[in-house]
């Protein structure tokens, strides 16, 4: 199950890079620094999620 999930994760940043690439018109020298902005915008989207759905339950967080 974990190995399926991780596939999915890679999967999905390895479209978000190819489609930031193609969008841009950049060539795949790119590559690494297109990776590393992906796997940004997947860190900042879980913690939007984390933050909102401990709001949903009535946890607060801390916005500092």
């Amino acid at each position: 199950m974990q190995n399926e999930v991780a596939e999915r994760n890679n999967r999905t940043i390895q479209e978000r890079v190819t489609t930031m690439l193609q969008q841009a018109r950049l060539k795949l020298e790119f590559w690494a620094e297109a990776l590393q902005t992906a796997d940004q915008f997947v860190v900042v989207e879980s913690n939007k999620a984390r933050s909102a759905s401990r709001t949903m339950v009535g946890e607060r967080t801390d916005l500092r």
